[in-house]
Order: C-alpha cells, then sequence, then structure tokens
C-alpha cells in the first residue's frame, strides 16, 4: 500500500506574494520617479501614469495567469477593468490639460466645451464706455504689412522714444533676480 502524495497547496500568505511584490516595485519605481527633481514635471507625470498603467496591467496578467484562482474570480476583476474604461472613453472627454504637466484633463461629455462656454458668456457692463472708432486714414498709419515698416526703408516716423540716455539710462536686467532658472532667458 503505497499514498500517493499531492503537491503542497499554497498558503494565501504566499498565493498573494507576486502581487504584493508586484505593487512594491510599482511605488518604488513612482518614488525613484518622483524623487529625480532634475528631470521635468511634464516627464515625471507621464512616467508616473505609465508606471501606474503598468503596474495595473501586470496585476491583471498575474491575476489571469498566476493566480490559480477560479475563473470566475479570475476574470471577474478584468471584466470589471475593462467596463471602467470603456465607461470613461464613452462618457468622457478630453479638454485641454489639468495643469502645466501636460496630462489631460477628462470632462464629461454632456458638458458645454470651452467655446460653447466663451459664447454663452455675454455679459455687458453697462458703465464701461463703448469703443472708440479710429478712422481709417489714422488707422492705417500703424499698419506695417512688411517686416521693415511701410515702405521697407526700416524707418517709423512719428514715434516718441527716449534719445538721451545720460538723463534716462536703460535698466539692467541681467542683474536682477527674475526667478529661478529664467535669468538665462533675459
Amino acid at each position: 500500500m503505497s499514498e500517493t502524495t499531492s503537491p503542497p497547496t499554497p498558503t494565501p500568505a504566499r498565493r498573494w506574494l507576486g502581487p504584493l511584490i508586484l505593487l512594491l516595485l510599482a511605488a518604488l519605481a513612482v518614488g525613484v520617479i518622483q524623487s529625480r527633481t532634475e528631470t521635468d514635471n511634464n516627464i515625471r507625470a507621464w512616467l508616473t501614469a505609465g508606471v501606474i498603467a503598468l503596474g495595473l496591467l501586470a496585476q491583471l496578467l498575474w491575476l489571469v495567469l498566476f493566480s490559480r484562482l477560479g475563473w470566475r474570480q479570475r476574470l471577474l476583476p478584468v471584466a470589471a477593468v475593462l467596463a471602467v474604461g470603456i465607461g470613461v472613453k464613452l462618457l468622457t472627454r478630453v479638454e485641454g490639460t489639468g495643469s502645466g504637466i501636460g496630462l489631460p484633463r477628462l470632462v464629461w461629455r454632456w458638458q458645454p466645451t470651452a467655446d460653447q462656454r466663451l459664447a454663452a458668456l455675454t455679459a455687458v457692463n453697462p458703465s464701461k464706455k463703448p469703443a472708440v472708432v479710429i478712422p481709417v486714414a489714422a488707422e492705417a498709419r500703424f499698419r506695417f504689412p512688411q517686416f521693415l515698416g511701410p515702405d521697407r526703408s526700416g524707418r517709423v516716423d512719428d514715434v516718441k522714444l527716449a534719445r538721451d540716455w545720460k538723463t534716462r539710462p536703460p535698466r539692467e536686467l541681467w542683474r536682477r533676480p527674475v526667478g529661478l532658472g529664467w535669468s538665462g532667458f533675459v
């Protein structure tokens, strides 16, 4: 009489070791990306979003391929993630970016667009004076259809500029603090 031994079943704590390692790796990658201050904010935001998306995909792949759960328990979370993704795609649209980092800002599809909101703004200030209409002859001398002036001579008459630098010297902008990283542009 020989007894057949079945392979040991993994304990629940050991079964979830794979997703825990994947989660810790994704968190470590996000931490490393965010700690690199020399990297541009836009690049850090997109790299962080990519790491989060790859981490979610790795978790789903582990769930389907390596979790040893029943098929219903494997495919229900995948179907839920797909349903949420399709719902977001069908119910929202991209309208610009949320901030200066370039990640898209999602708004509900049924909300008016920025152009429609701007067209709806018809607020009129009754205390404001009406615009002054400049006669065409006076307006024509301010037009510069060519780069060097109206007759390409490089001269513009009737402009009052300070020519005496002894009484009004130019200001030195490059010696003033204008903000971190902006002095090279001044």
